[in-house]
């Protein structure tokens, strides 16, 4: 099966190496981006289902991986309703239907040629040095029987 990353109507790229080949509940894999994904980067989407009736929010990634602590921020009103549904990312299959997903985590990394889980996939595809790998899945998580 083809997947594919989508943003509203841009194509941002496609999905060429996966574990799961079929996924039931998520995937993981390597993505080939085209021209629009300039502007994605280092990032992950959530779903938060029990908050504002779905809303979906990106946290983006730069600089140090951990700053220490921070002051919080409260949310602006029209950020605490999430992305609008033209800005969130959505993935894909080969027919066009979206895969029901809770979160989307994109980030870089290098692609060791001739070593790893897929050295002849990663050739295959032309990924020589660096690559974003992609991991997308279900958030069902069920709190304990209230009885």
């Amino acid at each position: 099966m083809t997947w594919s990353l989508w943003r509203g109507g841009e194509h941002l790229g496609d999905i060429v190496v996966r574990i799961p080949k079929e996924p039931p509940d998520g995937l993981y894999g390597l993505l080939r981006p085209t021209a629009a994904f300039t502007d994605i980067g280092h990032l992950t989407q959530t779903t938060a289902p029990d908050f504002m009736g779905g809303a979906v929010f990106i946290t983006r990634f730069t600089g140090m991986p951990n700053p220490g602590p921070v002051n919080l921020r409260q949310l602006s009103p029209e950020e605490a309703l999430g992305l609008p549904p033209d800005q969130q990312l959505q993935l894909r299959n080969r027919d066009g239907q979206p895969m029901p997903i809770d979160t989307i985590s994109i980030h870089p990394t290098k692609v060791p040629l001739g070593s790893g889980p897929f050295p002849d996939l990663c050739r295959e595809h032309e990924f020589v040095d660096t690559a974003w790998e992609i991991g997308a899945f279900r958030n069902e998580v069920k709190g304990p029987d209230p009885r």
